[in-house]
């Protein structure tokens, strides 16, 4: 319908975030994609948000928050020679206080929103660690993103004017995620007005050319500085739909962990082939499952079904790729017991093997082990290395061998990490996974 519209009306234009609803169109509606383009080659259509969806920034990863901008803002770049440069977020439930480095080492200086605001139109958003970008906060001048257009935006842009002292304003409208965009009495209300002698001047713009215009007379405008979390809004969805946070969660630890397993793997033998492929369509299932209606809960019961289902499915392919490339690693280990950490810290575990032993070392030391009531071991496997392994050496035990043994149970060992890759460092011996 905007298309349609752009054929329609000569100045109308048009902003769209979200590289995944791009990427469908691609694949689906390759026709309708190649119109998109040469729209955004024009400057009619706008490339906004630079991540792979508007999803949640609380409950996300670090890692995950890195992974939209950089498989959304590469899609951007990729398919339209232009990447985003304004983070758009207008219904997300809250923003963390570490967006504005995010956002700023993935080449966006600017970020419109409209959830979770502290009253203040616009202001520069600082981080933790100092960077800033220009914020504006549309509910704060009385709008909102999913407005119509009438007579009552010239009252929004004179409360902006009087708060800022800037003579241009931002009035997003449409009919929004509820679907159906800008109409036709949008755009025609906006000529109309346009055209009325003693009003402000109106024009179809887009978000970019507005906050140029504003960097360039900051030093002009009114604008305080926030230095904090834009929350909290809609408590609830942070325990809805418990089990797609869990599931969001466990799957964003898989595949970091299997990530690392690989690369260690590529880097010990350089045959081994790295399936970055696999791992980018991963992420990028796991990155659609950030929606901000789907992981916060607030998505209808189909999509929460379905978002449950691809997050599980990603967790059982990310183990699958981790343990491919254990095993490599562990190949020439025939006996001995490898220990992976796919943490960033150096870590000390306690890990149980399925077998007993008389004793472990490494390097000549032995670690301190015992039997358990099941027949295997358990042992502390010190001091292992950030994003690496330590190999450790262990003595069967003999039916002569005394050995203490302790009643053991897995969930009471505190501290433990286990081999799950949704939890940290990961035990293998050779050609068989042992649960730590």
């Amino acid at each position: 319908q905007a298309l349609k519209f752009m054929d329609e009306f000569p100045e109308f234009t048009f902003s769209q975030s979200s590289a995944t609803l791009y990427q469908a169109t691609q694949v689906h509606h390759p026709e309708l994609f190649e119109k998109i383009r040469a729209r955004v080659r024009d400057g009619r259509w706008e490339l906004v948000g630079g991540r792979w969806c508007e999803g949640d920034n609380n409950m996300i990863s670090p890692e995950s928050h890195v992974r939209h901008f950089l498989y959304g803002q590469r899609y951007f770049k990729k398919q339209f020679g232009r990447i985003a440069s304004v983070g758009w977020e207008p219904d997300t439930f809250g923003h963390c206080w570490t967006m504005p480095q995010i956002l700023l080492k993935s080449g966006i200086n600017s970020y419109y929103f409209c959830r979770g605001g502290k009253n203040e139109p616009l202001f520069w958003w600082e981080g933790p660690d100092g960077s800033r970008v220009l914020a504006f906060e549309e509910p704060a001048t009385g709008g909102w993103y999913n407005d119509v257009v009438d007579n009552e935006k010239v009252k929004e842009l004179i409360r902006f004017a009087l708060k800022t002292a800037s003579p241009d304003e931002l009035m997003v409208y449409g009919v929004g995620n509820h679907g159906g965009g800008p109409t036709r009495e949008h755009i025609e209300s906006a000529l109309a007005m346009k055209n009325r002698k003693g009003w402000p001047k109106i024009q179809f713009s887009t978000a970019t050319e507005f906050f140029n215009r504003l960097h360039a007379m900051t030093d002009n405008l009114t604008i305080p500085t926030i230095k904090t979390d834009l929350n909290p809004v809609f408590d609830g969805c942070y325990t809805s739909q418990s089990e797609i946070k869990r599931l969001n969660r466990k799957s964003e630890a898989a595949l970091e962990s299997a990530e690392v397993v690989a690369t260690l793997a590529h880097l010990n033998d350089n045959r081994f082939g790295y399936p970055r492929a696999e791992f980018e369509a991963l992420w990028q299932d796991v990155l659609w499952g950030h929606h901000h209606d789907t992981l916060p809960g607030s998505c209808i019961h189909a999509a929460a079904l379905y978002a449950r289902e691809l997050l599980a499915q990603v967790v059982r392919d990310a183990d699958r790729l981790r343990n491919i490339a254990l095993e490599k690693i562990a190949a020439p280990f025939d006996g001995d017991v490898v220990v992976f950490n796919t943490t960033f810290a150096v870590v000390s575990e306690i890990v149980e093997l399925d077998r007993p032993v008389t004793n472990i070392t490494w390097n000549g030391t032995i670690q301190p082990s015992q039997r358990t009531n099941n027949g295997g071991t358990v042992f502390l496997a010190t001091d292992l290395p950030a994003f690496g392994y330590r190999v450790f050496h262990a003595v069967p035990a003999t039916p002569e061998t005394s050995h203490s043994v302790l009643p053991f149970q897995q969930a009471n060992i505190p501290g433990s990490t286990g081999t799950s890759a949704a939890t940290g460092p990961a035990a293998t011996r050779h050609n068989a996974p042992i649960q730590p």
